[in-house]
């Protein structure tokens, strides 16, 4: 080495120690968002002797203190040539003052800088706060809110533990130091999970976050669909009592694919063995779901699980069955079955309780194990879009039902000017259908035939459909720019279909060309048998265009109305009713008559006195039609259901 050189790297080393006031700090003064475990760092200048660091919250005693009078803020006393100082872990969110000194007797003091610390708590979490459909192998993920590496992990189903969880709890998943984990969990659940920030001087708890899992999709145990005879059948399900089973193929008695017929003769059961599938707890399953239907009432049906000699049962009975001739779905709540390990179940049994002297077959099909789901009955107060959580998507609901309340209706007769169409069905025979109205919409019946027409209608004659044609109105009676309006009399025939539904399709348009099909299914509701239990029916169907609104109206009374974005033009061409206007759809099943179409959207004092003629009245409820939710139950949305909304706030309901 060149001595020169040498010489001015020795004297440069030499030197530091001489430098004097502090320059360049890190963090840099004014500095916001530093962590509360910070490293202090600055550059000397010459003629330093020392470093003396003074840092506090108070700017008063920075600025005055001295290593006589320390005044509370004297951080430490470092040799020359030390440049960084760790002051252990400060207070989150407060703004702190420092200083360095180079000469010990603080004749020269060095300039105030100053920074606040962070909140110190863990940032930028994944998943994020309120996800949802959080799959099993997703990496949780998040970033220090310190400089110290070190992290607690705390997850749970309930956030008030989740909250106040030490090390010690059940929550408690481990310590940490990669900012990254794959934490185990089932599906279909609501969690929650906080991650705190460790340092040697004490911890930074973080914030309570939620997410809900990927909802588990139904375990079959039972379709039906893999047996080709009965034979088949009975060699995985077994009869007692006065049992015998069979395969049902006919679609009119299935659900789905094929079913299970039970002949009963006495009380007895059918017995499944479910060992290909023993773990009814797998995936985050919660409850046991199976479509029945019967020829008769049934006075109790009892579901029994057995599990190494272990058995468990429960039971519906008396109004739950009564629902002969229909489909209905039967679900069990797991956690009903208590006293037996769900996690090891070998058999199940399904045992019937016929009213006395009934006759008939019962049938079982898809049977099933379903996830937690949001469940209409089971909806939290204030839930406006029946998700089952209430957060800003029924806020913005709750602001658009603003002041809405129960309201009398009073009827007052529709202008005869918008009367299009009007077919009373009292002709009696033939093809032809005259329009009453005067602006002659003839309309044709499909197939004709001496069964379609009966004298026994609302109002005279009627015209009874059997399943099998429509309609057609040759002109383009729907074609209004402002919207229009469908009345008619309905009623269903004692006769009605197992599964069936009293629903009328209205479109029109060509056969080949379906231009202006339209459909009500947008409002959620579809005619049910119940609807018809009392006789007549009165049915009017609303397109408002001005309005961008469907609604449908049963005997005067708002059913179902939703907003729709309504952006085709008026379509012209054939009109049917009671079927199709292609090869596919469903047909009605009934006898209508009093059918009326107008060209404006009718208001519902217009439709109650179609319905009930003049002078009468009505109470139009707040919900479900005007609104979907009260949260007060008062029959007004206001201040009170705000509060219901606000206590609710972020719940989330599933069942079971």
């Amino acid at each position: 080495m060149n001595i020169k050189l040498a010489f001015l790297i020795a004297f440069l080393a030499v030197s530091a120690c001489f430098l004097r006031a502090a320059t360049l700090p890190e963090p840099q003064n004014g500095q916001s968002g530093v962590f509360p475990d910070p490293l202090l760092s600055w550059t000397q200048q010459l003629n330093a002797t020392a470093n003396i660091v003074y840092i506090g919250t108070n700017l008063l005693d920075v600025q005055t203190a001295t290593p006589g009078d320390p005044r509370g803020v004297l951080a430490a006393s470092l040799p020359c040539g030390v440049t960084e100082y760790e002051p252990g872990l400060l207070v989150p969110e407060t703004l702190y003052y420092w200083r360095v000194d180079h000469d010990p007797d603080g004749v020269e003091k060095g300039q105030i800088w100053s920074f606040t610390t962070s909140s110190g708590k863990t940032v930028s979490h994944y998943p994020a706060d309120g996800a949802a459909g959080v799959d099993m192998d997703t990496a949780f993920r998040w970033r220090n809110g310190l400089r110290s590496l070190l992290f607690d992990v705390y997850l749970g189903y309930d956030y008030e533990q989740v909250l106040t969880a030490g090390t010690t709890s059940k929550y408690y998943l481990g310590r940490n130091e990669s900012g990254i984990m794959f934490p185990e969990f089932k599906l279909s659940k609501t969690y929650y999970w906080r991650v705190d920030s460790v340092h040697p001087d004490g911890l930074i708890s973080g914030n309570v976050l939620t997410f809900t899992s990927l909802m588990a999709s139904e375990i079959v145990l039972e379709n039906f669909n893999g047996y080709s005879n009965s034979a088949e059948l009975k060699t995985e399900w077994a009869v007692s009592g006065g049992f015998d089973i069979a395969l049902e193929t006919d679609p009119a008695k299935t659900y789905q694919g094929n079913a299970m017929r039970i002949t009963k003769s006495d009380a007895g059961s059918a017995v499944l063995t479910v060992s290909p599938i023993p773990d009814w707890k797998e995936g985050g399953t919660s409850s046991l779901s199976f479509w029945l239907m019967s020829d008769y009432n049934l006075s109790a049906l009892h579901v029994t699980l057995h599990s190494n000699g272990d058995y468990a049962r429960q039971r519906i009975t008396g109004s739950q069955q009564r629902a002969a001739g229909w489909w209905r779905q039967i679900v069990f709540d797991l956690e009903g079955f208590s006293g037996i390990d769900l996690e090891d179940v070998e058999s199940m049994d399904i045992t019937f309780t016929p009213i006395s002297e009934a006759q008939g077959d019962v049938w079982i099909d898809h049977i099933t194990l379903q996830p937690p789901r949001c469940i209409q009955e089971y909806l939290p107060a204030g839930d406006f879009n029946g998700d089952c959580r209430i957060d800003i998507k029924d806020m913005m609901l709750f602001s658009q039902k603003w002041l809405e309340q129960d309201r009398t209706v009073y009827s007052s007769s529709p202008a005869v000017e918008n009367l299009t169409a009007y077919y009373s069905f009292d002709e009696g025979s033939g093809i032809i259908l005259n329009d009453l109205s005067g602006n002659g919409n003839t309309a044709v019946v499909d197939m004709p035939g001496s069964n379609n027409w009966s004298l026994n209608g609302y109002s005279g004659g009627c015209m009874n459909f059997d399943g099998t044609f429509g309609i057609s109105i040759l002109n383009p009676v729907l074609s209004s720019e402002h919207g229009f309006t469908v009345s008619m009399w309905v009623q269903t025939q004692d006769s009605f279909p197992a599964g069936g539904s009293a629903a009328v399709e209205m479109g029109t348009g060509s056969p080949d060309q379906d231009t202006g099909d339209f459909s009500w299914q947008s409002t959620q509701y579809q005619t049910r048998q119940s609807d018809f239990f009392d006789g007549w029916a009165h049915y009017a169907f609303v397109k408002d265009i001005s309005r961008q609104r469907l609604s449908i109206y049963r005997d005067g009374l708002l059913l179902s109305q939703k907003s729709v974005e309504i952006t085709e033009e008026p379509a012209g061409g054939q009109t049917r009713i009671g079927a199709p206007i292609g090869t596919e759809g469903e047909f009605f099943i009934g006898c209508m008559d009093e059918l009326r179409i107008y060209s404006a959207p009718l208001s519902q004092s217009e439709i109650l006195w179609l319905f009930a003629g003049s002078g009468e009245e009505l109470l139009q409820p707040l919900t479900p039609a005007v609104s979907p939710a009260d949260p007060n139950k008062d029959g007004i949305i206001d201040l009170l259901d705000f509060a219901q909304i606000i206590k609710n706030w972020n719940r989330q309901i599933f069942w079971p």
